[in-house]
C-alpha cells in the first residue's frame, strides 16, 4: 500500500481534525476511524507499536487517534489486587478479594469473533454490590508522567494523529459496563437503589480526581469513553448521570479542552440529552441502516453547533453490503452534515471481516469531494 501524495496546499489531517473538535464548519472534513479491532484479527507485518500502527493510518489517508494506551493516571486497588487463572476452553477467571469477601468474573475467549465475552459478571446481587463499595474505598488514583504522553502526542502528530486521552468510566457505566452487565445493573437500580447511589458516589469522586489531572494537562480534546446507547441509559440520565457530566465538563471547560463522549448503537433518546448537557463532541454515531436514525435526524437531534462523529456503521464495511452501496451511503452522510461541524468515523469499530479497502477509497472520496485544502 503506497502512501499517498500530499499536494502542498492540502490541509494537514491533525490541523482539520482539530478544527472540526474545535466546531469550526468551514474546515474540509477528516476520516478518523477505529481499526482497531479490525487489526486484532489482522496483525501488522513487522512492527505492531504506535509507529507502525499511526503509518498503517497514514497510508490508509486516515488520521491515527484510536491508537490506545496514553494515559495520565490510573486507578489501583491496592488492598484489593485481582489475580486471573485459566480455566481451560479459553476460559478465564478474575478474583478480587475484598473486605467483604471475593468478587469473581468469568471471561470466554470467541475465537471466530477475535474477541472475548464476560459470561459471569462479578457483581450479580446487593451482597457483591456491597464488597465492590468496600474494595472501591480502598482505592486510589494514580498520576502518570504528563511527559510520555506529550511525546506520544508529539509522535502521533508526526503522523498527523493525535494522542487519545480517556475520563475514566463514570458510575453508572461503570455499574453497567465492568461489573455488573445491564441485566444485573438495572435490576440492582430497580431494588436496591441507595445501595447503588453509594456505589455511583465513589466512584465519581474518584472519577473527578483523575478529570482534575487530566485539566492540570489541558489537552484540545478529551473523551468520556462510556460505551453509552439510548436503549440502555436514557431512563437513568436525568438522575443518575447528568449531573456527574455536568461536574466533569465544568472542569475541562474550564482548564480549556473541549469533551467528546462516546454514543454508539441506539441514539434518539440521548443524543439531544448529551449536547443539553454541554458535550462538544458526540463520537461512533451509528445512522440507518443501522441504527435509530437516519444521518439528518442526528443532526437535528443534536443542533447545530455539537460535533458530530461517526457516519459508517461497522457492519457496511463487511458483505452484503458492496462499495457502489456504501459509497452512496457515506454521500448521504456528508450532504446532511455539510455546512455543520462533523468528523467521519467507522460507528464504531471497523470488525474483523470488513474490508479495509473500503476505509482507503473512503479517504479518497473525503478527499475528491470536499478537496482536503485549507
Amino acid at each position: 500500500m503506497s502512501l499517498p501524495r500530499r499536494a502542498s496546499t492540502r490541509m494537514p489531517l491533525r490541523e482539520r481534525f482539530l478544527a472540526a473538535v474545535a466546531g469550526d464548519a468551514s474546515a474540509p472534513p477528516v476520516l478518523a476511524p477505529d481499526l482497531s479491532y479490525w487489526l486484532q484479527a489482522h496483525p501488522l507485518p513487522g512492527s505492531a507499536d504506535v509507529s507502525g500502527t499511526a503509518d498503517f493510518h497514514r497510508r490508509l489517508g486516515v488520521l491515527p487517534y484510536y491508537v490506545y494506551g496514553s494515559a495520565l493516571s490510573y486507578l489501583a486497588f491496592p488492598d484489593s489486587p485481582a489475580h486471573t487463572v485459566e480455566e481451560g476452553d479459553g476460559r478465564w477467571a478474575t478474583i478480587w478479594e475484598t473486605p467483604l469477601g471475593p468478587l469473581r468474573k468469568e471471561t470466554t475467549r470467541l475465537p471466530a469473533s477475535v474477541t472475548e465475552a464476560i459470561t459471569a459478571y462479578p457483581v450479580q446481587n446487593p451482597d457483591d454490590l456491597r464488597r465492590l463499595i468496600a474494595m472501591y474505598a480502598g482505592a486510589r488514583v494514580v498520576p502518570l508522567p504528563v511527559d510520555a504522553y506529550r511525546e506520544r502526542d508529539r509522535l502521533l502528530a508526526s503522523y498527523d494523529g493525535y494522542a487519545l486521552l480517556a475520563v475514566p468510566r463514570s458510575p453508572v457505566p461503570a455499574l453497567m459496563v465492568d461489573w455488573a452487565g445491564v441485566m444485573n445493573g438495572v435490576v440492582l437500580l430497580a431494588d436496591a437503589p441507595e445501595l447503588c447511589r453509594e456505589f455511583f458516589a465513589v466512584v465519581a469522586r474518584l472519577c473527578l480526581q483523575a478529570v482534575d489531572i487530566l485539566c492540570a494537562a489541558a489537552p484540545p480534546l478529551i473523551h468520556v469513553c462510556d460505551n453509552l446507547t439510548s436503549d440502555v441509559y436514557t431512563p437513568y440520565y436525568a438522575e443518575h448521570m447528568a449531573p456527574h457530566y455536568r461536574a466533569v465538563l465544568e472542569r475541562l471547560h474550564g482548564a480549556g479542552s473541549r469533551v467528546a463522549t462516546h454514543l454508539d448503537g441506539t441514539v434518539r433518546g440521548l443524543l439531544p440529552l448529551l449536547a443539553e448537557t454541554g458535550f462538544d463532541v458526540v463520537e461512533a454515531l451509528t445512522p440507518q441502516p443501522v441504527g435509530d436514525a437516519s444521518a439528518a435526524e442526528m443532526r437535528a437531534l443534536a443542533g447545530p453547533t455539537t460535533v458530530l462523529w461517526g457516519g459508517l456503521p461497522g457492519a457496511m464495511f463487511a458483505p452484503p453490503w458492496t462499495w457502489e452501496q456504501f459509497r452512496a451511503h457515506v454521500l448521504e452522510v456528508l450532504a446532511a452534515w455539510r455546512g455543520t461541524p462533523f468528523i467521519l468515523g467507522i460507528a464504531d469499530q471497523l470488525p474483523p471481516d470488513g474490508d479495509i479497502e473500503f476505509v482507503r477509497r473512503t479517504a479518497a472520496l473525503l478527499e475528491s469531494e470536499t478537496g482536503g485544502r485549507s
